[in-house]
Parts: C-alpha cells; sequence; structure tokens
C-alpha cells in the first residue's frame, strides 16, 4: 500500500472514531437523569407512584412535615407511591451544604420526641446512612453528591431499600457525569 492509501485509510479509521464516540456519547447522555425529577423512579419493586410534588408545592409540605428552617434546599421533589413508600430528593448548592443539612436534621430529630429520638447510622449497601422507626415504619435519609434523600420504606424491606438507593445513588452520580447543559 502506497503512502497516499495509508493516509486516507487512516483518515476514515480517525473518523471512524469520532463517529462512534458522538453515537454512544449521545446514548449515554439520553439515558441518565438530567435533573433532580428525573432521579425519582415511577415504579419502586413493583410500587407505582401515585403523586409527585416538585418546586413550591414540594417546598410546602416539606415546612408542613418539619419543625425548623427549611430555606436552603434549591429544588425538592416528593414522590408518593403506593403502600406507604415516600420518596424526597432536595437539592442544595454543593455536597457540602447537602452534608451538613443531612447532619443537622440526625442532631434535631431527637428533639422532637414522638419516635423521632432514636436515629441511628448504618450501612446500606455499603454507605453510611441515619435510620429511624417510627411506628413500624422505616425511615432512612443520607445525602449523595448534593442531594439528600429521605425515604419512608412503607412496605420494602432492607434488600428492596438497598436497591432503591443504589438506583437513586447512580442516578444522583450520573447526572454529573452527563449534565444537561
Amino acid at each position: 500500500m502506497n503512502k497516499r492509501s495509508v493516509i486516507i485509510v487512516a483518515i476514515f479509521f480517525v473518523l471512524g472514531i469520532f463517529i462512534l464516540c458522538g453515537i454512544s456519547s449521545a446514548f449515554f447522555y439520553t439515558q441518565y437523569p438530567k435533573n433532580l425529577s428525573q432521579c425519582l423512579p415511577s415504579k419502586i419493586d413493583e410500587v407505582l407512584i401515585e403523586k409527585t410534588y416538585t418546586g413550591s408545592e414540594a417546598r410546602q409540605l416539606s415546612m408542613e412535615a418539619h419543625r425548623g428552617i427549611l430555606d436552603s434546599a434549591e429544588d425538592m421533589i416528593i414522590g408518593y407511591y403506593a403502600d406507604d413508600l415516600v420518596l424526597w430528593l432536595s437539592e442544595y448548592e454543593d455536597e457540602e451544604t447537602a452534608k451538613s443539612e443531612t447532619t443537622r436534621m440526625a442532631k434535631a430529630m431527637p428533639r422532637f420526641g414522638q419516635g423521632f429520638e432514636d436515629v441511628k447510622q448504618i450501612k446500606l449497601d455499603g454507605f453510611a446512612v441515619y435510620k429511624i422507626d417510627i411506628k413500624g415504619s422505616a425511615q432512612y435519609f443520607w445525602h449523595t453528591k448534593n442531594v439528600l434523600v429521605y425515604i419512608i420504606a412503607g412496605g420494602l424491606n432492607q434488600d428492596e431499600i438497598e436497591t432503591l438507593a443504589d438506583e437513586i445513588n447512580t442516578n444522583i452520580i450520573l447526572r454529573d457525569y452527563y449534565p444537561l447543559n
């Protein structure tokens, strides 16, 4: 093969690589969540979502359910599922704020009584989360990146919660790698 043929083959090879990278990038770009609402599963272990609240509605519900100030979340979404399963996601400016809000909540809960006195820190699928049991219902919360996650487990068992936590964490982490803009 002469030098000119080698150059032409090399050009087509490089173009092919660019095209494949572009196609795979477009595939991943559309597959992963871009905003907070896309991190909320529509179905959890065959339990369908019944109602979703976002923005000001979610913030209002959150204010009604809490005592104290909740003004630092930039975005919020709450999903109500069948079987008393609830999933709250609150997005903060950065990971440090999400971490401090998670810790602040864990420290404040025992002061309110009514079952919130016994906040435990446990390992769930290899990462640290807070857990409380209120009237027979397990509740879990933690932060991943700049998002605070709160789950009222409803009828889910520990294994199902671990699977759900892994899915949520993966969605939150991957949206940093494939951002919207």
